[in-house]
């Protein structure tokens, strides 16, 4: 009798305690982990970004890491980033002609018996400080591109380390703040 106690004892123990006691529960990953992105400064081509090894250079390829997350802040930051890059290249571009065509215009129209600009060469002389101000804008575009493409990327690993709850609790101060804070 007591051999059929013994026998029936552990099967009456793992029946009436909690899962985590008896060992059948144990912690699984809900979702795989995901790999950082890691971000490394050169100096002749500043931040570079780098995914299980291969270097990310596109927006699409950034696209295809980021936004599985399904976080509407990394998603958002990404489209800001890829807005401001183009519309960055639009002014240089279009900063850049006028001021060229503004620079030939104005020193075509130059009288250096008077040494003054005739009405045509003073309007060459308007778009060429409009091209100068296209230029600054899309410099600034560009800047804010790359601004915002760190932002996601580190929104990114924030989220895939567990320090940043996802898109259902986002944190009240924002990425931005935590960028200014140098919180990285």
């Amino acid at each position: 009798m007591f051999g059929k106690f013994a026998v029936l004892m552990p099967v009456l123990l793992a029946a009436v305690l909690p899962p985590p006691v008896c060992g059948a529960g144990k912690d699984s990953p809900a979702t795989p982990s995901r790999k950082p992105i890691v971000c490394k400064w050169t100096t002749l081509q500043g931040m570079c970004y780098y995914y299980d090894g291969l270097k990310v250079d596109d927006d699409q390829s950034m696209k295809n890491i980021i936004s599985p997350l399904k976080d509407p802040e990394a998603d958002r930051l990404l489209a800001l980033s890829s807005s401001s890059r183009t519309a960055g290249i639009g002014f240089l571009a279009g900063g850049t002609l006028f001021l060229a065509g503004g620079l030939v215009l104005a020193l075509d129209n130059y009288d250096s018996v008077n040494r003054s600009f005739n009405s045509t060469g003073a309007v060459g002389l308007v778009a060429a400080a409009a091209g100068l101000i296209g230029d600054y804008i899309g410099a600034f575009k560009l800047v804010q591109s790359r601004t915002s493409r760190f932002a996601a990327v580190q929104r990114y690993n924030a989220i895939a380390h567990g320090d940043a709850p996802t898109s259902w609790g986002l944190p009240e101060r924002g990425i931005h703040a935590d960028l200014l804070a140098l919180k990285f």
